[in-house]
C-alpha cells in the first residue's frame, strides 16, 4: 500500500484525474481492467468495454510511436506527458498505467512499430492481423502478471534508461545426445540470462537502468528461411560485409545488431574454443556494427570448468569486432545441477549464480557510458 501512496502522491500535481490505489494483492491486469472499465463500479456491456479498449490502444500507440522515433528522452517524456493529459481530459477513465501497461506488453513481444500497429489500431480488412489480435486480446488483458504491473509504473518515470540488449546464443545443437538429456542444454543458461534481464531494474547514476532484449538464435538464423541461411548459410560464404546489397532479412539483422547498445554472448565451448555456429553469425557482420559498445560473456558447460577456455577465444574475437568485454565473466558449470529447464535456479543461494550480476553491472556501467559518448561526439 506504501508505494501505491508514494506514486500518487509524487504525482498529485500532474494528475487531473487521480484513481484508487489498488491493493497490493490483486493480479494488476484485473485491477487495471476493473478500473478502466468500471471506474465508477458502473457495469458495462460487452460492445462497451470493447470500444474503451479501442480508445486505450490508439493512444497507446500513439505514445509507442513517440518512443521508437529516436527523439532525446526529455522531449519524448514531454510528448507522451502531454498525449496522456490529452487522453484523461478526452477520456476521465483512462489511466496513465492502463496506456503504459499495453506498451510494456509489445515490448516484452519484441513487435516493430508496423507489428505493434496491427495489434493495437489494425486494419478492419486486413487478415494478417487477426491472429495478433487474438494473442493480444487473451494474453494482454486476462493473463495476470504482477512484473507487467511493475514494469508499467517504471516506465512512467522520466528517470528510467532502456538499454537494447542483443543476446548471441553460441550454440546450435538440434540433436539429443544417445544416453539422453538436454537437446540443447544451453537453453537453461538462456532461460536464466533472459528472465534475469527482463526483471533487472539497476541504479546508476540517479536512473534505473531496464533492458530491451533481441535474441539471435543460431538455429533460427541459419535455419530454413532464417535471415542468413539462404544466401550465404553458417559457413559464411557470404559475409554481409563484402556485399553492395544485403537481402532484405539480412539487412534487418544488422541493423538490430547496429542499433544495440550492448551484447551478451552466451554459448558452450567445443573444442576449447568458440563455437562455429556462433563464431559464424558475429562474424558475418563487420566491426562498424559493433564497435563503441561493450560486451559480457556468459559460458557454461556440463563438466567443472563452466567454458572457460572458450571464453578466452570469445573475449578475442570481441576485442577484434570492436564490442569490448567487461572484465567480469559468468562461468556455469555442470549446468544441469544448478539450472532447471526453465531457467529457474536449483538453489538460487548457489554462489555460482552471482557471477551475472556482477557481470552486468559493469556492462550497464560501460553501455552507459559509450552511449553517452556516441551521443556526444559519435565514433572513430
Amino acid at each position: 500500500h506504501s508505494f501505491w501512496a508514494r506514486v500518487v502522491n509524487d504525482r498529485s500535481s500532474h494528475n487531473q484525474h487521480k484513481s484508487i490505489n489498488p491493493p497490493i494483492n490483486q493480479s494488476f491486469n484485473h485491477t487495471m481492467s476493473k478500473r478502466q472499465h468500471n471506474p465508477d463500479g458502473e457495469v458495462l456491456t460487452a460492445e462497451q468495454k470493447r470500444a474503451r479498449k479501442k480508445v486505450v490502444d490508439e493512444f497507446a500507440f500513439k505514445l509507442l510511436e513517440l518512443q521508437m522515433e529516436g527523439e532525446e528522452r526529455s522531449q519524448t517524456y514531454g510528448h507522451a506527458k502531454e498525449l496522456v493529459q490529452e487522453a484523461q481530459s478526452q477520456h476521465p477513465w483512462i489511466t496513465r498505467v492502463g496506456l503504459y501497461n499495453r506498451i510494456a506488453y509489445i515490448k516484452r513481444q519484441g513487435l516493430s512499430l508496423e507489428e505493434a500497429r496491427d495489434v493495437l489500431v489494425p486494419d478492419p480488412v486486413s487478415q494478417i492481423t487477426n491472429d495478433a489480435i487474438r494473442q493480444y486480446s487473451t494474453s494482454a488483458i486476462t493473463e495476470p502478471n504482477p512484473f507487467e504491473a511493475k514494469r508499467a509504473r517504471l516506465l512512467m518515470s522520466t528517470n528510467v534508461r532502456t538499454l537494447k540488449t542483443a543476446i548471441f546464443y553460441g550454440s546450435a545443437k538440434a540433436v539429443t545426445p544417445p544416453w539422453g538429456g538436454d537437446t540443447r542444454i544451453g537453453d537453461r543458461v538462456y532461460n536464466w540470462v533472459t528472465r534475469t534481464l527482463s526483471e533487472r531494474e539497476a541504479q546508476l547514476g540517479g536512473e534505473t537502468i531496464i533492458h530491451d532484449v533481441t535474441i539471435f538464435d543460431p538455429l533460427i538464423i541459419f535455419g530454413r528461411g532464417g535471415a542468413l541461411s539462404e544466401f550465404s548459410g553458417a559457413e559464411m560464404r557470404s559475409p554481409t560485409f563484402m556485399m553492395r546489397e544485403m537481402p532484405p532479412r539480412a539487412q534487418e539483422l544488422a541493423t538490430k545488431i547496429a542499433e544495440a547498445d550492448c551484447y551478451i554472448i552466451i554459448s558452450p565451448e567445443y573444442n576449447h574454443v568458440v563455437p562455429p555456429a556462433l563464431s559464424s553469425l558475429m562474424g558475418h557482420f563487420g566491426g562498424s556494427l559493433y564497435k563503441c559498445k561493450p560486451s559480457g560473456i556468459v559460458t557454461y558447460s556440463i563438466g567443472p570448468w563452466g567454458g572457460m577456455r572458450a571464453a578466452m577465444s570469445i573475449s578475442t574475437m570481441c576485442h577484434e569486432l570492436g564490442c569490448l568485454p567487461v572484465s567480469a565473466m559468468c562461468g556455469i558449470p555442470t549446468v544441469a545441477d544448478i539450472l532447471k529447464i526453465d531457467g529457474t535456479p536449483v538453489n538460487r543461494n548457489n554462489r555460482m549464480l552471482k557471477q551475472l550480476p556482477n557481470m552486468l553491472e559493469q556492462l550497464e556501467w560501460m553501455a552507459v557510458a559509450m552511449k553517452n559518448q556516441r551521443d556526444t561526439v559519435g565514433t572513430f
